[in-house]
């Protein structure tokens, strides 16, 4: 019996459809690590519980929040409210002090501290409980990457319901490297705009179910894909160094002084007691060994800092809220990961600072 021509050619495109789709789930299957953030969007499109989980997730006014109840590094990270303690009820028990830390990652501080409870928040806590003058929570709401202008909002839109009797605000860090970039602009729109999402378009969910070859395409696809949120204009490795420092200079740093401003006046009105806790950052000479994409922005960082000191300063006697700036030499240079992350030694240090300054000044009962 003679096959047509036609129906060889069909024959051959299904085999070759079939080899391909199976080279596919191979390929895919033993993917590089580098590729995990591709195969938890394609997950996610298929309305899977991704393997791959992330910290952080797009949020349509936030920009971004922490994911609930991420795990890693063999510890559960976050609850189901997405803070990084454990369990509680978002209504307070009036027998216990609530503190609550609110910071970008040097407050969060995962993955560089994988146990929640050798942070500097779990250790003020810790340490506050042990004095035997009531009990305390101190919950962190510190989310990574966060500039005041996240602060403000996830303090606005969340933080403040869980009426908290102490807020401790530790910022100043990210707030400097928008300062670098032209066109500043004081509500940040010039260095970060929202990522594209998580939602799949019309029919991807449908054909990425049917072919390994479609989700493998869309895995390296979306592998650097920007679905939290986008950095604008470029990154720090491309930008010019003598113009960064230039622009540090000149711009007054509006954006910071709006956001902490706004964010201590409405804590104040929601009764809570306000503290300021300076950013950290290693010495000018040291910014840069541990991460190297900083070179030669190691001044700019420093008078960056210095602008956002005086504004904190400022703001604290303006409104009556204490400021601290935890000193440089209470550090050892070989306890910063990078250029302003801590180990667990650096963290027990903030966490002492903290707590000196409650039992010296007896703040919480002012």
């Amino acid at each position: 019996m003679k096959i047509s021509n036609s129906k060889l050619l069909l024959i051959s495109i299904l085999i070759s459809v079939f080899l391909l789709e199976v080279a596919s789930l191979v390929v895919y299957k033993f993917l590089p690590e580098h590729f995990n953030n591709g195969k938890r969007i394609v997950a996610i499109y298929l309305g899977n519980e991704p393997e791959i989980q992330s910290k952080i997730e797009p949020h349509p006014y936030l920009l971004y929040q922490t994911t609930k109840n991420f795990s890693g590094k063999g510890f559960l990270q976050h609850n189901s409210l997405r803070y990084r303690n454990e369990e509680f009820e978002i209504e307070r028990d009036s027998s216990v002090t609530r503190i609550l830390a609110l910071g970008g990652s040097t407050t969060y501080m995962f993955p560089y501290v994988p146990n929640p409870n050798n942070t500097w928040v779990g250790q003020l806590e810790n340490h506050l409980n042990k004095q035997g003058k009531g009990k305390f929570q101190v919950i962190n709401a510190g989310l990574s990457y966060a500039t005041t202008a996240e602060l403000l909002a996830s303090y606005a839109f969340r933080h403040q319901f869980l009426k908290p009797d102490i807020l401790i605000i530790h910022t100043g860090g990210n707030d400097i490297t928008p300062l670098f970039y032209e066109n500043y602009d004081s509500e940040y729109t010039h260095f970060r705009a929202s990522g594209n999402g998580l939602k799949p378009r019309k029919f991807e969910k449908y054909i990425l179910k049917i072919s390994a070859t479609l989700r493998l395409f869309y895995t390296i696809w979306l592998n650097t894909q920007e679905t939290v949120y986008q950095s604008q204009p470029y990154t720090l490795d491309l930008i010019d160094r003598e113009k960064a420092l230039e622009r540090v200079r000149q711009n007054e740093s509006l954006g910071f002084r709006r956001n902490l401003e706004t964010l201590v006046k409405m804590a104040k009105n929601d009764g809570v007691k306000v503290l300021l806790f300076g950013f950290l950052q290693a010495r000018e000479g040291n910014l840069s060994t541990n991460k190297p994409v900083l070179k030669g922005l190691e001044k700019a960082y420093s008078i960056g800092l210095q602008k956002h000191y005086k504004i904190m300063e400022e703001i604290s006697q303006k409104y009556e809220v204490p400021f601290i700036i935890p000193k440089q030499e209470l550090f050892e240079d070989s306890w910063f990961l990078d250029n302003c992350h801590l180990n667990e030694e650096g963290e027990k240090v903030k966490a002492k600072i903290l707590f000196d300054f409650f039992t010296e000044r007896n703040f919480m009962n002012e």
